[in-house]
């Protein structure tokens, strides 16, 4: 009987381990490639994000300048950890290219090719609907990848040919469960700096997601809107196209912060808190007449995000839809540096107070 009872607790235990599920996360950064361009901040983005992911509850398995060998142990690795209802999540900065509409990310041992060679090429990189299809098959409730990794075709030209696509990933078919974000959008490179003496220790794309990933709430779909809009201002301050693009077959919202605000991850700073506002004093012997305001018609996508700081680098706290009224101001300023272009003002609508950009405004 005692035999029993310890095999019926033991079949208990191991059930409740298979019914919690996990969240697994691989990062992985390439700077040092052998026979390719350096890159500058791949590595740098891989810890960072690898930071935030361990702090919102993820088992992380992080690789910096690896080779092939290396990203395929690791991807079986996460693969063989899976189990049905876990939560997975890829990121990888570092170079990748598109060969015949199938993009693959380059490992730090990757060799150097020339046209005709695709076929070297993609037997030496990981494809990443295969690592797709890999995580997938173990039956991950949700997979999510990121990809910073559409920078220019480090391969060189032969004439006007080169080894895989110019620049940039190709469309991916998300499959059902699965979403996927690009740095950049079809065609487009995705910038590793603003300039060689960008002093951000994070690249363009990754700048600006670390703050989202640090925002309590944030449906991934709401984030990935974000920034597009947020990498494609801070672009075009150097006249460069670069639009993230995002391929989503989940069914609902994903919450990847659904507690707390976490803590920093190394080298990011947070967005400050927004500070307290003094009341407005009462009126006295005659009304004090408060202007207020309302959001202009046409703005982008129909709302304004309102942020936790005067900048579009800030996380969002909620948003504000097209021709809302009565938004009171408590004061306005000029963007932090790299947040965007012209004036942003703390607003106080429906009991929420956040920064919204002026240019978005009018006054009732």
């Amino acid at each position: 009987m005692r035999r029993l009872l310890i095999g019926f607790v033991v079949t208990l235990l191991a059930f409740a381990a298979n019914a919690a599920p996990e969240r697994r996360a691989l990062v992985i950064g390439n700077d040092t490639y052998e026979s390719l361009p350096i890159l500058k901040k791949a590595r740098n983005d891989a810890q960072a994000v690898a930071a935030s992911l361990h702090d919102l509850g993820f088992g992380v398995a992080t690789l910096t300048d690896a080779d092939r060998r290396a990203m395929t142990r690791a991807v079986s690795d996460l693969a063989s950890a899976v189990q049905p209802g876990d939560e997975v999540l890829f990121y990888f900065a570092g170079h990748g290219v598109e060969v015949k509409g199938r993009n693959y990310l380059l490992p730090a041992d990757a060799p150097t090719v020339r046209p005709g060679d695709e076929a070297f090429l993609t037997a030496e990189s990981l494809a990443v609907d295969d690592i797709l299809f890999t995580l997938q098959s173990r039956g991950a409730r949700v997979t999510v990848l990121i990809l910073d990794a559409c920078r220019d075709n480090p391969f060189p030209r032969d004439g006007m040919r080169s080894a895989g696509g110019a620049r940039g990933l190709a469309p991916i078919a998300a499959p059902e469960g699965a979403f996927i974000l690009f740095s950049a959008g079809t065609g487009q490179s995705a910038l590793d700096a603003l300039s060689s003496g960008d002093a951000d220790p994070n690249s363009v794309f990754t700048r600006a997601l670390l703050p989202l990933l640090a925002a309590p709430g944030l449906p991934l779909q709401e984030m990935a809107r974000a920034l597009k809009s947020q990498v494609e201002e801070t672009a075009a301050t150097i006249n460069h196209k670069q639009r993230p693009a995002y391929y989503d077959e989940l069914t609902g919202d994903f919450v990847l912060n659904a507690g707390a605000l976490v803590k920093a991850a190394p080298g990011v700073a947070l967005p400050p808190p927004v500070p307290a506002v003094a009341a407005l004093p009462a009126p006295v012997a005659a009304a004090v007449v408060v202007p207020t305001w309302r959001v202009k018609a046409g703005v982008s996508q129909g709302f304004m995000n309102a942020r936790t700081g005067p900048g579009t680098m800030h996380a969002i706290l909620f948003r504000i839809t097209e021709r809302s009224g009565g938004l009171t101001l408590a004061e306005c300023r000029k963007s932090d540096p790299g947040g965007g272009r012209g004036d942003w003002c703390l607003v106080s609508f429906d009991g929420k107070q956040g920064w919204v950009s002026k240019t978005g405004l009018e006054q009732e």
